[in-house]
């Protein structure tokens, strides 16, 4: 019963506010869904019921607080009140029984309607508003996570508002209070994320301190303990990966990923007690796979995750592709010992219940693996889904279907907690590309894994450096200093940092390293010998592009146009597209993607390395041949994407002549065509021009009266006088200067496929036009151009060609049967010897024997030989074999030309002839039987001793021991009638079996090429003919490719067609062939010979024609012998070269603190004259000669010169007095012309000495004290300058030349030392190290900075070097590039021919305008300097030096120049080739053409100019 209220009781007591507020928020959640159906009067008696329910302290107390809350009103809410209370307690209620008579009474009061009920709003108003209680209702919705509930609530509050006046507030409180919510839960979720990032960074840091220290523990634990230190381990194989995936057996070797593992399994710790679903994402080449596998496993498998997960199975379903269930149905039958067909329909019909399997499989596994019963409930299967991406591509009905189970069934699994532990049965790991991961958000079960995926990004320099050194160190390599450095540089993108997608790139460039490593060491040499990462980045997308069909292909050419940009300067950098814009090519950029070529990531799409840009010779070819195109339609993107950002304001849009030269150029992109945006914007740019047009004519035809009025006397006065003739002549030469530009145009697009015509225009456009851009242009074809001539034979195809053993004659086989002799005694002016004879009526091969022999096999059968002691009239020898018409016979001689090998179709055994005595051909024993079949081809080794034959369809090839054939033919075996029979010494079986017709033998007869007629071309190491090694793969060429080794070096040959060409590869690593060279001249080229010395390959064709070609290019400098080394020991590296002046006499300063003197006045055969002992310190790092020869300085790094009297160089006597100074390490040491005075310049100055007086020098000034100095030369108006590193703080004007002054000499003792004399000039300190600065230091005491600095090196500058005029300086940078300079204005763009790891030495040639250049690429460049704005390379590479070219010095005559390579080798090239073709340049490329355009040509090429016989 409810006791009375005295009235005492209810004015006693106040509510308490947040009581009030209490019952509200009681009542809100109490109320739930109902609130939906509540009308105003409704929800308002819910409100007040609430605040009065919750004051009503018990039944002692029932109505106490209530005057508290109905004073706030008036005595209207307090009459239903207590009237509700006197009627609950005259019914005998309970105080329970209350709030609900409240909710009724006061309910009734409102709807009754009235005054009554309007009094009785106004009170609930006061009340609602006095103690907040529509915020306090909101709140609770909030809490209680009823989304239904919040809007039905907030619909009902406003509907309060919107129909009472009284409660207008009450939306204003309602938002206000939401506001107060969402400051308080953001401030709580700051807080909480706070807590939670400093315990994740703690887990992490924990992880990676317990790895830190296990490393430790093992490597200090004693070697005879188990796991103990046991050095380095030495892995068989690479310790780097390429572009394969790091698994978890690599674990040891894969580094720098040790924080973003710790951070994952800490992130996947957060899951070990509730729903284990983790996404993880990156972009493509970021390493997502293996960090799962090499990172994740091996750290859960160490107890990382947790000490039970250690033992939980492990699994990885890669690449789900379009029937994902199928591949989990097979693990977990796997796991559960089940039917794989009754867990695949047991997840198709109920994916949703896939847990209750994954918990079967994992508790049977566990149990399988003898894990305790206590913990098998607790064991979970960790599961990583790999390339989840590829789920996507799902096309039909049912992939799309049984995609959705899959992907319910890995949901189900992680997130439905089964079995006794109350835990998922697995943790699910979906490890997805960045740019597919918008996809997965369709899929509902995915979409709260989204919602926090761990992210991989790109590496940092820290961590990439791990992942080079890491490996190494593990697998006992060391890694040569600096060459970490050298290849993050390569990977650096042009921004600074590190691409998402260089991790494969450098794995892959790191392979290659191995590959070419020196024993236990990773070196620069080695990776200058595999290209680096230019080379890993451009193999890899040429096998991409390769694997392509040709519509792909084709697709592929349009995505890398698209992703390319082309700046008006046609330099390329990559673009970022939508990855909408590329949806079409999905299928084509996977391909790319896959091997981390392009970088597809949430949204976009990119190339990933610059180093594609600028080194893949297909995307180059594709954009060079229309680079204003391309340039015109990257801008044309650019304009038209800044066209819509601005609402297509019409501004913007295209006019005039540049509308013009758009619409030109996109006829030429009618297989990429424009779309989207771009479309849209040259359309509106056409009408709007055209509207334009139509206002210009109205204009016109106003106007045109006056204009023709105005033409009339205008033209009269211009085309007359003088200056009409004079603008005549311009125009004419204008109109030559455009032409002869255009055919330097088509001459440099036309070189590499029809150098004969290239040539051609070169020379017609030098003649038409001669300046320094057309000879530039000429001499740059016909020094880089292998092409040599063309001998014309008769209407017949080639059959085949060989050389005379001198390399004099050629000769030629005809289908026809004719045969033909030139002499190449000239190669310039090739001549035919004698009327072509007609040796067979059938196809003739021919084959030298001796220099005057010629051995003549005819597809008959018919041998002939011929003797050539007067070549003009051949005539045959003995008694020819003769054959069988039709019989289809191969011939082959051996290589001194004793023994011919023949095999017909009609007589299939291999027959051997004598051939010693010409006049008598006799056969060698009897017939060999060695395939059913004839013998297709067959080859003999360069001794003689072995041959290698091949039959038809897939038989073998064989090995056979022929002994010594020459002594088995001789008289005394002939006469005996003996023979001992060949001896089958191998088999060779080629992997795939195909149908070899061509067998060639390398030069050391260690290598057996085997073309096959299908597959490509075998490569088997045959030192051991028992046993032959295959390498790595097949070359492919392409189909019925010919094969051909030279006889020198290891370069093979391959014919492949008119529009491959012949090709050329470097085989010294069989394993890993590098084409060197491709040689295409129009025609299907079936047959070829190398002259004797490797020099020149002539090639014979369809057509009837011979084509030449020299190796060593035109013009190219000879060497006038094999490298020649002086320096001993490990440190060989030459550090110094000079030259006397005459070329009789070189010194070379090596590492290993010594001198050589070597006497080179017969160059050929350069003579050690003696070894100097006495510098001390890492090496001599400066010689120089006086110009009379007679003294040689020497500096090293201890600031210390020697002079050496060379009276008696075979006796050189060193001089008393050293000559000592502040410089550091010695750079630079220079004579003046009469040898009194000597320039010693170093790292930190400049020192002028007296050496007038042998053994009494006298110091004479110091200059650029501090600064170090690059180069120093005294030019040929008697200055001195030098170039020092760093641009400098200031600049000083440029003087005018002072003469070189008397230096008077300042007292000095005899050891050198100063007196006092020296100069303390104002110098403006380094500056920028990437700039470098010119002085003037003819008058030490007096030096000028000539002009501002020079800037425009992106490295540190490293090397210099002055012409000898003093107006050209070259500076190089440590990246590679050198810039020219004309005082401080530079020249061009950089010039970077020995790659980017390393700087470059350099060098003027004294006389001419050539440059030279050496790098680590070991190799040396000529420059040709006529045209100095856009220098060309003169020739090919001066390649004979074994490792970086460091060293270079010319003769004073510029005819020699020295070349110094690292390993201590110095070669001499004799330059008076290059000096005698630029004489004689357009006379010479002539007669390499045979003659200048024809007629037809001149019509096709210059039909505005009249005919001109430019030859």
């Amino acid at each position: 019963m409810i006791p009375p209220i005295a009235a005492s009781d209810i004015e006693k007591v106040s509510a308490d506010p947040a009581l009030v507020r209490g019952g509200v928020v009681r009542s809100v959640r109490s109320a739930a869904a109902k609130i939906r159906t509540w009308s105003p009067p409704v929800l308002l008696a819910v409100l007040s019921a609430g605040a009065f329910t919750s004051v009503l302290g018990g039944p002692g107390l029932l109505g106490a607080g209530i005057g508290a809350l109905t004073a706030v009103g008036g005595n209207l809410l307090t009459d239903v009140v207590k009237s509700a209370i006197d009627g609950i307690r005259a019914k005998g209620g309970r105080p329970e029984d209350v709030e609900a008579e409240l909710v009724r009474r006061i309910q009734e009061a409102l709807e009754s309607g009235g005054e009554r009920a309007a009094g009785l709003r106004t009170e609930i108003a006061g009340m609602l508003r006095e103690y907040g209680l529509a915020g306090a209702a909101i709140e609770a919705a909030v809490q209680s996570g009823d989304r239904d509930l919040q809007a039905a609530l907030a619909e009902g509050l406003a509907g309060l508002g919107a129909e009472f006046g009284e409660f207008a507030f009450v939306l204003s409180d309602v938002d206000d209070r939401l506001r107060l919510i969402r400051e308080s839960v953001d401030q709580q979720r700051a807080e909480l994320q706070v807590s939670v990032g400093l315990q994740y960074r703690q887990a992490t840091d924990t992880r990676l301190l317990l790895e830190h220290m296990a490393v430790i523990e093992r490597r200090t634990r004693p070697a005879g303990q188990a796991g103990g230190a046991r050095g380095p381990r030495r892995p068989e194989g690479s310790p780097y990966k390429g572009l394969a995936t790091y698994g978890e057996a690599d674990a040891d070797v894969f580094s720098g990923r040790e924080v973003v593992t710790a951070q994952l399994v800490s992130r996947l710790s957060g899951r070990l007690s509730g729903p284990g679903l983790l996404v993880v994402t990156g972009a493509s080449g970021a390493g997502k796979s293996s960090l799962l596998r090499a990172g994740l496993f091996p750290a859960i498998g160490r107890g990382d995750l947790s000490e039970p997960a250690r033992h939980w199975p492990r699994h990885v379903l890669d690449q789900p592709t379009r029937t994902p269930l199928s591949l989990l149905a097979t693990l977990l039958a796997g796991l559960a010992g089940l039917e794989v067909g009754t867990v695949l329909d047991a997840l198709k019909r109920a994916p949703g219940d896939a847990s209750l399997l994954v918990r079967q499989a994992v508790d049977t596994d566990a149990r399988r693996r003898g894990v305790p019963e206590e913990e098998v409930a607790g064991c979970r299967l960790i599961l990583v889904v790999d390339q989840f991406e590829e789920v996507f591509t799902a096309k039909t009905a049912a992939e799309v279907e049984e995609r959705a189970a899959f992907i319910a069934a890995l949901h189900a699994a992680a997130t439905v907690p089964v079995g006794s532990a109350g835990t998922p049965a697995a943790l699910v790991v979906i490890a997805v590309r960045g740019d597919v991961i918008d996809r997965c958000a369709d899929h509902p079960p995915l979409v709260e894994a989204l919602q926090g995926p761990f992210t991989l990004g790109a590496m940092t320099e820290r961590e990439l450096r791990a992942a080079i050194t890491v490996p190494a160190d593990a697998a006992g390599l060391e890694v040569e200093s600096g060459l970490v450095d050298t290849i993050l540089g390569e990977l650096r993108s042009s921004s600074g940092g590190f691409d998402a997608g260089v991790l494969p790139l450098l794995s892959q460039a790191m392979l290659t390293v191995w590959e070419h490593r020196e024993g236990d060491r990773l070196t620069h040499r080695g990776y200058a010998l595999t290209g680096g990462v230019t080379h890993a980045v451009t193999a890899s997308a040429e096998a991409a592009y390769e694997s392509l069909a040709p519509d792909g292909r084709e697709v592929a050419r349009q995505a890398f146009q698209r992703l390319t940009v082309v700046s008006p300067e046609a330099k390329l950098a990559r673009r970022t597209v939508p990855r909408a814009a590329l949806s079409e090519m999905d299928e084509v950029l996977e391909v790319f993607a896959r091997r981390r070529l392009i970088v597809v990531d949430a949204g976009s799409t990119q190339i990933s390395h610059d180093a594609l840009l600028q080194h893949w010779p297909r995307l180059r070819g594709w954009l060079e041949a229309d680079l204003t195109g391309h340039a015109l339609r990257s801008q044309l993107i650019d304009d038209a994407d800044d066209w819509e950002r601005n609402g297509r304001n019409a501004s913007y849009l295209y006019r005039g002549e540049r509308l013009t030269a758009v619409l030109h150029a996109e006829t030429r992109w009618r297989a990429d065509p424009l779309t989207g945006t771009p479309r849209l914007f040259l359309d509106a740019g056409v009408r709007a021009e055209s509207r334009g047009r139509r206002q210009r004519r109205l204009t016109f035809v106003t106007l045109s009266g006056l204009l023709a009025v105005a033409l009339v006397f205008g033209g009269v006065a211009l085309f007359q006088g003088s200056a009409a003739r004079e603008q005549g002549a311009a125009a004419r030469e204008q109109q030559r200067v455009a032409t002869a530009r255009q055919l330097v145009a088509k001459a440099e697009a036309a070189l590499h496929s029809d150098p004969r015509t290239a040539l051609t225009l070169n020379v017609a456009a030098y003649r038409i036009h001669p300046d320094a851009e057309t000879y530039a242009s000429l001499q740059t074809a016909i020094t880089t151009t292998p092409y040599a001539g063309r001998l014309t034979g008769v209407a017949s195809a080639v059959r085949s060609v060989d050389y005379s053993a001198d390399g004099r004659y050629l000769a030629a086989g005809f289908d026809s049967g004719a045969i033909m002799l030139w002499d190449l005694r000239d190669p310039l002016r090739p001549r035919r010897v004698g009327a072509p004879f007609k040796g067979f009526e059938a196809g003739a091969t021919v084959l030298f024997s001796g220099d005057h022999r010629l051995v003549a096999v005819s597809w008959d059968g018919d041998v002939t030989i011929w003797d050539l002691a007067d070549p003009e009239h051949p005539r045959p020898l003995g008694n020819p074999v003769r054959g069988t018409k039709y019989r289809d016979m191969g011939a082959w001689l051996s290589p001194d030309g004793t023994v011919l090998a023949t095999s017909a179709k009609a007589d299939p055994a291999l027959r051997f002839w004598d051939l010693t005595d010409p006049t008598r051909v006799r056969p060698i024993g009897g017939p060999l039987t060695v395939y059913p079949k004839r013998v297709q081809a067959l080859a003999f080794s360069p001794d003689g001793a072995t041959i290698a034959t091949s039959g038809s369809g897939d038989d073998p090839v064989l090995l056979w021991d022929i002994g010594k054939r020459a002594a088995l033919v001789g008289k005394r075996a002939a006469r005996a009638g003996k023979r001992e029979a060949p001896r089958r010494l191998g088999r060779i079986v080629p992997r795939p079996r195909d149908l070899v017709d061509s067998l060639s033998f390398s030069a050391d007869g260690r290598i057996l090429a085997a073309a096959g007629m299908f597959r490509g071309i075998g490569l088997w190491n045959v030192s051991d003919p028992a046993a032959p090694r295959p390498a790595r793969d097949l070359l492919r060429v392409s189909m019925g490719s010919k094969v051909t080794f030279s006889p020198r070096a290891a370069t093979l040959a391959t014919t492949a067609g008119r529009d491959v060409g012949l090709l050329l590869w470097d085989l010294s690593n069989p394993d890993f062939p590098s084409r060197t060279e491709t040689l295409i001249a129009g025609q299907d080229d079936t047959t070829l010979a190398f002259s004797p010395d490797g020099g020149m390959v002539a090639t014979g064709g369809t057509g009837g024609h011979i084509t030449l070609w020299n190796l060593g290019r035109a013009g190219r400098p000879r060497a006038l012998g094999p490298p020649f080394v002086g320096h001993q020991g490990d440190l060989k590296e030459i550090y110094a070269l000079d030259m006397t002046p005459d070329g009789t006499m070189i010194a070379t300063g090596g590492r290993d603190t010594t001198v050589v003197l070597w006497d080179t006045a017969d160059p050929a055969r350069p003579r050690r004259l003696n070894t100097l002992h006495g510098h001390m310190g890492e090496g001599v790092d400066a010689v120089a000669f006086r110009p009379d020869g007679g003294l040689l300085a020497t500096g090293d790094g201890q600031e210390t010169v020697i002079l050496w009297d060379l009276a008696d160089p075979a006796r050189p006597r060193r001089l008393p007095t050293s000559l000592t100074g502040p410089t550091d390490i010695i750079r630079n040491l220079v004579f003046s012309p009469d040898g009194r005075t000597l320039i010693v310049a170093g790292d930190q100055g400049t020192i002028f000495w007296d050496v007038s007086v042998p053994g009494r020098s006298l110091r004479l000034a110091s200059v650029l004290e501090g600064e170090r100095v690059l180069s120093v030369r005294r030019v040929r108006d008697g200055r001195v300058l030098a170039v020092v590193v760093g641009s400098g703080t200031y600049a000083t004007p440029t003087a005018t030349a002072v003469a070189d002054p008397t230096l008077p000499a300042t007292a000095t003792n005899e050891e050198g030392a100063d007196s006092g004399g020296s100069a303390k000039p104002r110098t403006d300190g380094p500056g920028d190290p990437n700039g470098a600065r010119l002085w003037d230091i003819t008058d030490p005491r007096h030096p000028r900075r000539l002009g501002p600095g020079l800037i425009g090196h992106d490295a540190d500058v490293a090397t210099a070097a002055i012409s000898p005029t003093g107006d050209l300086l070259a500076t190089g940078d440590g990246k590679g590039a050198v810039i020219l300079w004309e005082g401080a204005r530079r020249l061009g763009d950089p010039l970077v021919a020995h790659g980017t790891i390393s700087a470059v030495s350099l060098e003027f040639a004294p006389t001419t305008d050539i440059m030279v250049t050496g790098g680590i690429d070991q190799n040396a460049y000529l420059w040709d300097l006529g045209n100095r704005i856009l220098p060309r390379q003169l020739g090919t590479a001066l390649s004979d030096n074994v490792d970086t070219v460091w060293q270079m010095a010319f003769s004073a005559n510029g005819e020699t120049l020295a070349t110094a390579g690292s390993r201590g080798d110095v070669v001499l090239w004799d330059l008076r080739p290059t000096y005698e073709l630029r004489r004689h340049l357009d006379e010479t490329a002539c007669l390499v053409t045979g003659g200048g355009l024809s007629r037809e040509q001149w019509t096709r090429y210059l039909s505005g100019l009249p005919y001109q016989d430019v030859c």
